[in-house]
C-alpha cells in the first residue's frame, strides 16, 4: 500500500514482472525507497554455501566487504509489532546485493533465509484478506498486450454492473465471512467509447470514478464489507474522494520502461500505462506500506501469449530482495493462484519472506486471471502450517493502520468506524459480531478441532461468473464460508457451491512457538519462588497467542491455578447497589452515568435515599446474599460524609453483610472534599464505618496515554494506585 500523511490515502502498489526466455532485454525490477533496481531475468543464481545466523551475520561469506554489506541490510534488532519503523538499508547497499546475487556470490537460498529472518522480526503470522472480486466494468481505454480482463463494449449489454448486482455479490461475501469488497475496473473507458459515456450519463454520472464512489458507498453502508479500490491512474482529488468509501486503494506498476509504449509493444495505445503517470500517482499518494509481488502469466489470444512466465526462482528472488530492501515491517504478499505450480512452491514463497497471501475469495473468481483459480483455503492453510505459520484473516487495511491515532490519520471516519467494528484487539478480523450493549446473544463460536471442507469441494473450479458482460448475472454462491474460531484461527464450513461429500476434520494447531514455550517455562519455573516479572513485549506476545500457542498459554495458566489455589473454585452471592447514576465525568465509553451531556439518554437520573439503600441490603440478605457491592457516579453534591452515611445505612440494616464498595475514584473524590484529609485517613474512616473491601473499578486501562483518550478528566494511574496501595 502507499500512503500520504497529508491526505491519509492508502494504496496498494503491485510489482508485476515479465519474462522472455533467453532474452536479457526484459527486466524485472524492485521498487526501493528512492529508485528502481533493474535485474536481467535470464541470469542464474548459484549457490555459495552462505548462511544467515540469528545474529544477522553471514558466517560463511568469505569476503569481509560482502559480509559487512549483508549485515547492514539485515536488521540486527527485532522490532515489536506497532514499533517505529527501523532504518532501512541504503539504496546503494541493496543495488550492490542485487549485483552480487546475480553474479553468483550470494545463493538464492541464502537470500531467502535472510529475508525470512528479517520478516520474522516483525510478522509472526501469515495473513490473507477474505474478499469478493467485483469487476465494476471491463471496458477500458487502454489496450495492454497481456490483458484479457479489458473488453470493448458489446451491443445490447451493459458496460457496468448495476448497483443491485454489486450488492448481491457483496451480500454473498458477507454471508460467507468475507470482509473486503475488491473493486477492479477498466481505466476511464468513457474517454474512449461514446457508448460507455452515454451509459454513464443515463446512470446520472459523468465519470466512472463517480459511479464507483456511489456503488462503493452502498456496499460499505448496506453490506458491511469494506471496499478496496483498484481504479487505475487518477488525480489526487479523485483518490481523496474515494478515500471516503474505502479503506485502501491499489495501483499496479507493471513496468517503468517507456519503450513498451511503442507500436507493437505491450503498452502501445495504453495512455494510462505511461510510467511517468503511474509513478506520479504513487508519488502523490506517499510512502509504500504494502507490496504485491505478482508474476506475469501469459494469456491466450493476447499480444504476449507466446512470452514465457518467469520461473519460480525469479519470483523467489524478487520477494526476497523486496523483503531485504524494505525491512521487517513492510507487508509483502504474493498471490498464491499465480505461483508457478511446483512442489512446495507456496512454502518456498513463505521461506522467501512474504507475510501475506493477499485477497482470496470463496465466492467469486479472479476476473483478471480467470484461468488461475484461487486455491481452496483449506489447502493454503495446510501449506502455511507446514511452513511453521498460522494463517489468519485480516481486514483490507493492515493492523498497524487500523486503530488509534494511525486510524485517525489514514482512514476516513466512516470507514474507520467500520474497521473498528470488524477488528479484534490485534487489528485482525474478529471472531464474533457480538459486542457489549447488544441484547442478542453472541453467535455460537466453533470450538475444539475445526471442521474443514473436503479438498475436492469445488477446488480448482472457477466460481460463478459475475461479470457485467452476462447482463443478468446468476446469484453468487459460496464454495465455503469462514470465521475465526475460539482459538484465533480460521474455521471453514462447506457452502452451497461445494461438493457435499462430508466434512473433513483435522488439526491446524501445529507446534507451540519457541518464544512462547520459553516464556511459559520461565513462568512455571519461578512460580514457587514468587513468580517472574515478564516484560511488556513478552506479555504482548502471550496476549497475541493463537492456535497451539493459545492452548499452551491456557494450559500454563491452569497449572498455575492448581498450584496456587488448588482444585476448589469459589463464588459469592452478592447484590449490586448503584446509589446514583449522576456523574460529573465524561468517560467516552460509559453507558451508565447521567450528566448534562446525556440527560435524554439511558432513563432518568436518580439518587437513592439512604432508606432505599438499607432496604436493598435487607432484601439481598433475605435472598441469601452475603455481600453487597455498592458504587455510583461521582455526584457533584457527594462528599466524604455522604459515603460514610451510605456505609452506615448498609451496616445498620444487616450488620453481618460484607460491604464491598467505592471505586478508587470515589475514595479520591471523598477525601478531596475535606481540607487536610489524606487518603489514608479517609480510608480508615471508611473501614471504621464498615467497609470490608474495595473494588478495582475506575482503573479502565492503567496507562496514562490511553486514559487521556478514554477518560481524560479521571484520576491518573499514579493516583489510582495510591488509593489501592
Amino acid at each position: 500500500m502507499l500512503n500520504t500523511t497529508s491526505k491519509g490515502l492508502t494504496l496498494t502498489g503491485t510489482i508485476s514482472y515479465q519474462h522472455s526466455a533467453g532474452s536479457r532485454s526484459r527486466n524485472s525490477f524492485l521498487v526501493c525507497k528512492r529508485g528502481i533496481v533493474p535485474r536481467p531475468l535470464a541470469l542464474k543464481v548459484f549457490s555459495a554455501g552462505s548462511n544467515c545466523a540469528n545474529s544477522g551475520a553471514w558466517e560463511s561469506v568469505t569476503s569481509e566487504g560482502l559480509r559487512r554489506l549483508l549485515e547492514e541490510i539485515i536488521p540486527s534488532n527485532s522490532c515489536e509489532y506497532g514499533a517505529t519503523l527501523p532504518s532501512l538499508p541504503s539504496d546503494e547497499s541493496v543495488f550492490r546485493l542485487a549485483e552480487l546475487s546475480s553474479a553468483g556470490n550470494v545463493s538464492l537460498s541464502s537470500l531467502c533465509e535472510a529475508a525470512a529472518w528479517t520478516r520474522d522480526q516483525y510478522h509472526e503470522i501469515i495473513t490473507f484478506s477474505p474478499k469478493v472480486f467485483i469487476p465494476l466494468t471491463k471496458t477500458c481505454r487502454d489496450s495492454c498486450g497481456y490483458c484479457i480482463f479489458a473488453q470493448p463494449p458489446s451491443s445490447g449489454k451493459s458496460a457496468y454492473m448495476s448497483k443491485a448486482e454489486v450488492l448481491a455479490i457483496a451480500r454473498a461475501g458477507a454471508e460467507a465471512g468475507c470482509t473486503e469488497a475488491l473493486f477492479t475496473l477498466g481505466d476511464k473507458p468513457e474517454l474512449r467509447y461514446s457508448s460507455v459515456a452515454a451509459e454513464l450519463e443515463s446512470l446520472g454520472f459523468n465519470t466512472t470514478l463517480e459511479y464507483l464512489g456511489s456503488v462503493a458507498a452502498a456496499v460499505l453502508e448496506e453490506t458491511g464489507l469494506i471496499p478496496h479500490i483498484n481504479a487505475g491512474v487518477m488525480g489526487l482529488e479523485d483518490a481523496v474522494a474515494l478515500r471516503e468509501v474505502s479503506a485502501s486503494q491499489g495501483l499496479m506498476l507493471e513496468s517503468v520502461a517507456e519503450r513498451l509504449m511503442l507500436p507493437g509493444a505491450a503498452h502501445f495505445d495504453s495512455p494510462d500505462k505511461l510510467p511517468a503517470a503511474r509513478l506520479a500517482s504513487i508519488a502523490a499518494a506517499g510512502e509504500a506500506k504494502e507490496l504485491i509481488i505478482q508474476n506475469f502469466q501469459p494469456k491466450p489470444g493476447t499480444l504476449m501469449a507466446g512470452a514465457a512466465a518467469p520461473p519460480l526462482e525469479e519470483l523467489l528472488w524478487t520477494v526476497a530482495m523486496a523483503r531485504l530492501a524494505f525491512g521487517p515491517q513492510m507487508s509483502i504478499q504474493a498471490p498464491p493462484n499465480l505461483t508457478p505450480l511446483e512442489d512446495s512452491s507456496w512454502e518456498r514463497l513463505l521461506q522467501a519472506g512474504i507475510n501475506d497471501w493477499g485477497g482470496i475469495s470463496p465466492v467469486t473468481r479472479d476476473h483478471v486471471n480467470p484461468e488461475k483459480p484461487w486455491p481452496h483455503l483449506a489447502t493454503l492453510q495446510e501449506a502455511t502450517l507446514n511452513a511453521g505459520f498460522h494463517l489468519v484473516p485480516r481486514l483490507p487495511v493492515y493492523p498497524r493502520y487500523a486503530s488509534g491515532a494511525a486510524a485517525d490519520s489514514w482512514l476516513d471516519p466512516r470507514v474507520a468506524a467500520r474497521v473498528r467494528r470488524d477488528m479484534d484487539s490485534h487489528g485482525l478480523v474478529r471472531g464474533t459480531t457480538w459486542c457489549p450493549g447488544v441484547k442478542e446473544p453472541p453467535q455460537q463460536e466453533p470450538s475444539g478441532t475445526p471442521s474443514l471442507p473436503p479438498r475436492n469441494s469445488a477446488d480448482g473450479k472457477a466460481a460463478p461468473e459475475t461479470s457485467p458482460r452476462q447482463g443478468a448475472a446468476r446469484q453468487p454462491v459460496a464454495r465455503y464460508s469462514l470465521q475465526v474460531g475460539e482459538d484465533g484461527l480460521v474455521v471453514l464450513t462447506p457452502g452451497q457451491g461445494a461438493a457435499q461429500s462430508g466434512v473433513r476434520r483435522g488439526s491446524r494447531a501445529g507446534a507451540v512457538s519457541a518464544d512462547v514455550e520459553d516464556i511459559l517455562s520461565r513462568v512455571r519455573a519461578a512460580a514457587e519462588s514468587g513468580g517472574v516479572e515478564l516484560s511488556e513485549g513478552e506479555l504482548v506476545r502471550l496476549f497475541a497467542a493463537r492456535g497451539a500457542d493459545l492452548a499452551a498459554v491456557c494450559c500454563a495458566a491452569d497449572d498455575l491455578r492448581k498450584q496456587m489455589c488448588g482444585e476448589e473454585v469459589t463464588y459469592v452471592v452478592n447484590r449490586n447497589i448503584n446509589y446514583t447514576n449522576v456523574c460529573g465525568y465524561a468517560c467516552s465509553f460509559c453507558a451508565f452515568s447521567k450528566g448534562k451531556a446525556a440527560e435524554a439518554l439511558r432513563g432518568p437520573a436518580y439518587n437513592l435515599p439512604l432508606e432505599e439503600v438499607a432496604h436493598r441490603v435487607e432484601e439481598a440478605w433475605a435472598r441469601g446474599a452475603t455481600e453487597v457491592c455498592m458504587q455510583g457516579g461521582i455526584h457533584p453534591d457527594y462528599n466524604a460524609e455522604t459515603y460514610l452515611q451510605i456505609l452506615r445505612a448498609a451496616k445498620r440494616a444487616v450488620p453481618e453483610m460484607h460491604v464491598h464498595a467505592f471505586s478508587p475514584l470515589e475514595v479520591f473524590h471523598g477525601a478531596s472534599t475535606v481540607d487536610g484529609m489524606g487518603l489514608a485517613a479517609f480510608l480508615q474512616l471508611l473501614k471504621d464505618a464498615g467497609l470490608g473491601s474495595l473494588p478495582g473499578t475506575a482503573a479502565e486501562i492503567l496507562d496514562d496515554e490511553v486514559r487521556q483518550v478514554l477518560c481524560p478528566d479521571k484520576i491518573n494511574t499514579e493516583e489510582w494506585l495510591e488509593v489501592r496501595v
